[in-house]
């Protein structure tokens, strides 16, 4: 498929054509008929030219590549491809270890990346280029990796602004009790506070539900939707999987009451306890929701 530019890219280029074109002309009049006086003008005239050029297809390439990005984009927005549910599930790689791709809170292993897109290029007929080496590449040179962050920002920013303008009551005793409802209102909660939080909680997830990314510093979150009180088990499972994922810190989140023996167990392994109570506090503060 070949790459198209839009009309305001080919406008803005033929502009960018005939001002260098006038600045040519003027400057052949100017110091036309007496070449040797203006040597030096016509050497800093050139230096201007050339640098003039360099931010003209400097400008033309930056433009290119995000029509290609776009066009991508559309593809991806018009076969309904999840590509944000396959970033969850291919970003769980072990954190600061070789051979990955990190970006926010997620954490690629690259080979994963290079079958991933395969796939999408294979199964969806998408346009994206894979002249470049994933086992390499950064952000700067990969198409693919561009893809990624713009999927990975979109949905910072759909969490960022998912907040409710009035304080409306809602209900923690209707979420389901799978405690899918209940890691999602979490990673609600942290993006609004200002990290980047992402779900990793499933069969075989070590005790760990969600990671929360702020300043370069990753915080480990299990979350407990139960009704009776939270023991100190869930604090050793906390702070075990803090180790599993390479975190820095590690809390229990849940939705009632901990015991003494959790509370002193988290006070000899520096796990942050945040009970039904605290988290209302920081629901209602941060969301601007009442939570029951």
């Amino acid at each position: 498929m070949r790459r198209k530019y839009t009309k305001n890219n080919k406008v803005e280029d033929e502009v960018d054509a005939i001002l260098a074109i006038i600045f040519l002309l003027v400057l052949a009049g100017y110091f036309g008929r007496n070449f040797l006086k203006h040597y030096i003008l016509y050497i800093a005239a050139g230096i201007c030219f050339i640098i003039f050029l360099s931010i003209y297809f400097f400008r033309k390439k930056n433009a290119k590549e995000a029509a290609n990005l776009q066009e991508i984009l559309q593809q991806i927005s018009d076969k309904k491809i999840r590509l944000i549910d396959m970033v969850n599930q291919f970003g769980k790689a072990p954190r600061n270890v070789k051979n990955t791709w990190t970006y926010y809170g997620y954490s690629f292993d690259r080979k994963d990346l290079e079958n991933l897109r395969e796939e999408l290029v294979k199964t969806h007929n998408l346009n994206i280029s894979v002249n470049d080496n994933l086992e390499e590449s950064t952000e700067k040179n990969s198409e693919f990796l561009k893809i990624l962050k713009k999927i990975i920002d979109d949905d910072k920013k759909k969490y960022a602004h998912n907040v409710v303008v009035s304080k409306e009551t809602h209900d923690l005793s209707v979420l389901s009790k799978s405690g899918d409802d209940f890691e999602n209102l979490i990673v609600r909660l942290y993006n609004a506070m200002g990290y980047t939080a992402k779900r990793i909680g499933g069969h075989g997830d070590q005790g760990g539900d969600v990671i929360a990314t702020l300043n370069g510093e990753s915080l480990l979150i299990q979350a407990k939707y139960y009704s009776g009180n939270v023991d100190n088990k869930a604090v050793q499972q906390a702070y075990t999987a803090k180790e599993i994922y390479k975190c820095d810190k590690s809390a229990v989140i849940i939705a009632s009451e901990f015991t003494a023996g959790a509370r002193e167990a988290a006070t000899k392994t520096g796990v942050l306890l945040i009970d039904r109570k605290q988290l209302q506090q920081e629901l209602s503060k941060y969301l601007n929701e009442n939570w029951v």
